[in-house]
């Protein structure tokens, strides 16, 4: 019988007659790739934040560190079925609240039309902010002083643009970097509870 994935269906190649993972060796790796994970969502927080610098840098960038993102935190419950039984770990995520089950559906939605179709699953827009909500990079000792220079009355504040990411999660458009942090938080608590049943899972609810 031949071997797919569980999320898209796509045909698995077979490592031939390889014995199961040992359940720690499942862990330790699953935990290792969702630090992967959690590496990709902080270059995806900074991008966001720095937009204002670059904004089609900004843009491009954004995609390479969400496509990492989820490649990374989907090997997370991939790993674990190595050791573990799909059945058994889709039997924890059923037990999850409605919300968090389609955030794990829409965003494993995305990992696969981003690594079979190479598709772009982020959108984003555009804001004009007051350039004294923006952040600004500490300066460095051997920078010229900075001038500031004050605002007559009646003169509008200068505006710059900023990207905002957004992603769709159960036909809407969602924070990228909000509901990425939920997603990663979710294959935590997965992980975590295989790794406290050191054996046969059993479902585990919200």
């Amino acid at each position: 019988m031949e071997a797919r994935c569980p999320t898209c269906g796509r045909r698995m190649k077979q490592a031939g007659n390889q014995p199961p993972l040992p359940l720690d060796e499942a862990i330790a790796g699953a935990k290792a790739k969702l630090d992967e994970a959690r590496f990709f969502l902080g270059e995806m927080a900074k991008t966001e934040q720095w937009s204002h610098e670059n904004l089609s840098d900004a843009e491009r960038h954004f995609k390479y560190y969400l496509s990492g993102f989820l490649s990374a935190a989907r090997s997370g419950p991939q790993i674990l079925s190595e050791a573990v039984d799909w059945p058994q770990i889709n039997a924890i995520m059923t037990g999850w609240a409605a919300d968090d089950r389609e955030l794990e559906r829409s965003l494993s939605t995305l990992r696969n039309l981003v690594v079979h179709r190479a598709q772009d699953v982020a959108g984003s827009t555009k804001e004009y902010v007051p350039v004294s909500e923006l952040p600004r990079r500490p300066a460095h000792p051997y920078d010229p002083p900075r001038s500031f220079f004050h605002r007559m009355p009646g003169v509008p504040e200068v505006r710059r643009v900023v990207r905002h990411f957004f992603v769709e999660v159960g036909g809407q458009d969602r924070p990228a970097v909000e509901c990425s942090r939920d997603y990663l938080g979710l294959m935590g608590r997965l992980v975590s509870w295989v790794e406290k049943s050191k054996g046969p899972v059993a479902p585990a609810s919200s």
